[in-house]
């Protein structure tokens, strides 16, 4: 499966934020294997074509963001499974996720 555009705009965020460059978040360099969405927010289990290098296995990535629709925000997390999959997930602060939410209306908060 494809990356939605939330998944590929919270994994370019992350891996350039971890020192990846723009072309190793390229979205076809990925492929969804698992995908889950939660009261809270969604799971996904992401098969890479390289580009996970910079990102430590014991590292987990996490990028904290605020929403319209998210009154407490929510954050990203990534962690790295093996040397080809790693997980990404979502979660809503306190609340329940959208059952929308667009990342152009994403402000990244740290």
């Amino acid at each position: 499966m494809r990356l939605s555009p939330l998944e590929h705009f919270a994994l370019e965020k992350l891996l350039v934020n971890a020192g990846a460059s723009f072309w190793e978040c390229d979205q076809e360099r990925f492929q969804v294997l698992a995908r889950e969405r939660t009261n809270a927010g969604f799971y996904a289990v992401v098969l890479s074509q390289g580009g996970l290098e910079q990102v430590s296995r014991h590292q987990e990535l996490c990028l904290t963001f605020t929403h319209f629709a998210l009154r407490r925000g929510g954050y990203f997390v990534c962690w790295i499974e093996d040397d080809t999959t790693f997980c990404l997930e979502a979660v809503a602060n306190q609340q329940d996720w959208p059952s929308d939410l667009s990342p152009v209306d994403i402000r990244c908060t740290g």
